[in-house]
């Protein structure tokens, strides 16, 4: 099941660090608030000004996320549809992926190495010699 997205844009100070702008654009967008603060940044070096007046008044004119409003928010997606929310399937976040990904790729890298040293050929010719086969 896809994780739903609110459909209204509002600031979220709660986890916001200075009125909560980056926090519900995070929100809105589905994505991670380091990401949103990071194009944040990137947009005062590059367009300081520009960015800071979008900030300041994306800041007065949102409405603020009210904490009644999230809770609705987070479980109207399981009343729509009369499921349990314990038998909705999982689905793994990008953070979860993320450590997949790096988990294999330490794999491969490790395979990929082993598969390039000369323990391989060494290990067949022992392997070899124990099924009697003497290759020279």
């Amino acid at each position: 099941m896809k994780r739903s997205r609110s459909l209204n844009l509002h600031r979220d100070p709660d986890n916001g660090w200075i009125a909560g702008v980056c926090a519900g654009l995070a929100i809105y967008f589905d994505v991670d608030r380091k990401v949103v603060r990071i194009i944040m940044v990137l947009g005062l070096i590059f367009f300081a000004w520009p960015t800071l007046i979008a900030y300041v008044v994306a800041a007065c004119l949102l409405p603020k996320k009210s904490r009644a409003a999230e809770a609705n928010t987070s479980t109207a997606h399981f009343e729509a549809d009369d499921t349990d929310p314990d038998d909705v399937a999982y689905t793994p976040n990008l953070h979860e992926v993320e450590d997949d990904f790096d988990h294999l790729e330490r794999k491969l890298r490790g395979l990929e190495a082993y598969l390039s040293s000369k323990d391989l050929e060494l290990n067949r010719a022992f392997r070899n010699l124990e099924r009697g086969e003497n290759r020279a």
